[in-house]
């Protein structure tokens, strides 16, 4: 079976010591009682878990460490990890090459506990003591609230480092001898398959990705997980899992990309163009109405700069902040330009300076509408630009057939105040009557640029 193979179908279980596994898990006090004895230990060295828990390890194994190596062990103390090959006897007297990875850790009520890992080792390689003193090891050690994991070809975890249970509320004993996949989320296992892969064919190089797994509590965090192959180290002989929580990096960083999203949407079924540019007029940002005022596509119009389509006056206007005017404060402009299909329109622009966190203006966000129709009645009827936005709307509801009292009524104004407003506008376009005004605008469509914005 293949490293693909084994990563998607190694079978898990959450309390690491699944039946079907070959990677031997036994846990002893450090009074010498066995108090972990798994499945793969039984089938290995053939005494079953009644025959063995609570009784001296010593006693019942020949284990094939002496003295000076169980002194090394000690002294690699709680935050090392401990890595031999030795030679095992089973119950049946045959003997068994094992290598074994072990730690001193903590036990479920808090008390130390030795935890070891085997496999059986079918060809033998150079004994090692690895410790956090030795030279291979320094570069491995656990830093800050890093967590350090051990593991085989096949993802078998070996050795679990101390701030395990900080960072993901399991003891080392629910981990060593499972899976690796067994915690990792469904969604990223393949990348992480995908990198194993290429990690075990070129052992020279490292990886780092971000992967979620889930916790005690059976809640996913993300996490940045390198990995080195360092199988072919004889003092290692494992892959290399530094593992750091970036949960809150992400969260963060997906609540502001949704935030953007749903301010892009916002700003996209919107009425109005929004056109942001620096300094020098390039576009830094333009919706898709902006790119259907100015008759081009969105990929060409985030390549232009505002003198693609405006004279020197109105680029001075989209693109300079006005030197001392307070972030908000709008300039106001319409503006004539000919669409690249050569139609002459005109834009009303409301453009506001946009700043960086210290109040330096970057440049200059736009929002801008098409008020041709209005602009061109403005060519053809002198002073209609002097009437006020009530007026307007008195005026409009006039061409529509309304008469002072429904307009009253519709505008909650009292007639005198509707005749008053005609009175204004009469002086203002130079007509003596309501029938001369119709007659003036009959054909025009009457907007006001300002309710668009509004």
């Amino acid at each position: 079976m293949d490293s693909q193979e084994l990563l998607a179908t190694a079978p898990g279980s959450r309390d690491g010591h699944d039946t079907e596994r070959s990677t031997v898990v036994i846990g002893i006090n450090l009074v010498g009682e066995v108090i972990v004895w798994s499945p793969a230990a039984a089938r290995l060295l053939g005494w079953s878990a009644a025959e063995v828990l609570g009784r001296p390890a010593v006693e019942l194994i020949d284990w094939g460490v002496d003295a000076r190596d169980a002194a090394k062990f000690l002294f690699v103390g709680g935050s090392g990890v401990w890595i031999r090959e030795h030679v095992v006897t089973a119950k049946s007297g045959k003997r068994i090459r094992l290598r074994t990875t072990a730690s001193i850790v903590a036990g479920p009520d808090g008390a130390d506990e030795v935890l070891a890992s085997s496999v059986e080792v079918l060809e033998s390689t150079v004994s090692t003591v690895m410790s956090t003193g030795a030279q291979p090891f320094r570069a491995l050690v656990e830093r800050g609230s890093d967590l350090m994991l051990l593991c085989a070809e096949d993802v078998t975890i070996s050795y679990a480092g101390p701030s395990l249970s900080q960072l993901f509320g399991y003891l080392p004993r629910e981990l060593v001898g499972g899976s690796l996949s067994d915690f990792v989320h469904p969604e990223d296992v393949p990348a992480l398959r995908h990198d194993w892969e290429s990690l075990l064919a070129h052992p020279d190089r490292e990886t780092s990705l971000d992967v979620r797994i889930s916790n005690r509590t059976s809640r996913w965090r993300w996490v940045e997980l390198r990995i080195s192959n360092l199988i072919a180290d004889a003092s290692v002989a494992a892959m290399v899992l530094n593992i750091r929580d970036i949960t809150e990096q992400r969260e963060a960083a997906d609540a502001l990309a949704a935030k953007e999203e749903l301010l892009r949407s916002i700003v996209d079924a919107g009425f109005d163009g929004v056109w942001v540019v620096d300094h020098s007029g390039a576009t830094v940002f333009a919706n898709a109405r902006m790119a259907e005022l100015l008759g081009v596509s969105e990929a060409a119009l985030a390549k232009a700069v505002v003198s693609d389509f405006f004279d020197a006056a109105a680029c001075e206007l989209l693109r300079t902040p006005v030197p001392g005017r307070p972030t908000g404060i709008r300039v106001e402009a319409d503006i004539p330009f000919v669409r690249r299909d050569g139609e002459r329109r005109w834009l009303s622009i409301s453009a506001v300076p946009y700043r960086d966190g210290n109040g330096h203006p970057l440049g200059t966000v736009s929002l801008c509408s098409d008020v041709t129709d209005h602009a061109q009645l403005e060519e053809n009827v002198p002073g209609l630009h002097r009437l006020s936005r009530r007026e307007l709307e008195v005026v409009r509801r006039l061409l529509d057939g309304d008469r002072v009292p429904a307009i009253a009524d519709q505008l909650f104004i009292s007639q005198s105040t509707i005749r008053n407003h005609l009175s204004s506008v009469f002086r203002k376009l130079r007509v003596r009557s309501q029938q001369e005004l119709i007659e003036l605008l009959r054909g025009h469509r009457l907007t006001d640029p300002g309710e668009r914005r509004s």
